[in-house]
């Protein structure tokens, strides 16, 4: 049998599916697996945008701590 994997670009497994040659026999098969594959690339997509947009947060968090702590505080007097 035959499987047909989509995975996002940070190597998450979105979806695995195992298709025979006569499955693809029936025009429903096909549609409804074309379907499927629709959505989990669209899953894989987001996945990714996801992650994407948690790293640049967690960088900018980072940034604003450093940034903070570099910072003169209160009775301080900066150099």
């Amino acid at each position: 049998m035959a499987r047909v994997i989509v995975i996002s670009d940070d190597g998450e497994m979105v979806w695995n599916e195992g298709v025979k040659a006569p499955d693809f026999e029936a025009e429903h098969f096909r549609h409804c697996l074309v379907d499927r594959l629709e959505w989990a690339v669209r899953d894989a997509d987001a996945t990714w945008r996801l992650c994407a947009v948690q790293a640049i947060d967690l960088y900018g968090t980072l940034r604003g701590e450093r940034e903070s702590e570099a910072a003169p505080q209160a009775g301080e007097v900066a150099a």
